[in-house]
């Protein structure tokens, strides 16, 4: 929810997280000062603000995923988001790239 807004006062933060998470206020302090402990968020003049990139949060989320739900397995993993979907043609060569670079 950081990553979605730049900067955002404390108090719309919790009403932000109550909203989506209905996390109680004591909850979303403690987080966001985890956050902060990590280095992922600051927290200055009661404004707090991602210090990550939101392409970095993906790509860690994006390899968490994969280790827990797939062993790891890229292939197993593609296997299962592509079932039953079809690729255009441009996306498919998108990948094709992507795979081929990785490659290298």
């Amino acid at each position: 929810m950081v990553q979605h807004q730049k900067d955002i006062v404390k108090l719309s933060t919790f009403n932000l997280v109550n909203e989506n998470l209905g996390w109680k206020k004591s909850t979303t302090y403690t987080v966001l000062r985890k956050l902060c402990e990590r280095g992922i968020l600051k927290n200055e003049d009661a404004v707090v603000a991602s210090l990550v990139k939101r392409e970095e949060v993906q790509k860690y989320e994006s390899e968490t995923l994969i280790e827990k739900a797939f062993n790891g397995s890229l292939p197993q993993f593609l296997t299962a988001f592509l079932d039953g979907k079809r690729l255009t043609s441009k996306d498919a060569a998108a990948l094709k790239t992507n795979i081929e670079q990785a490659i290298k």
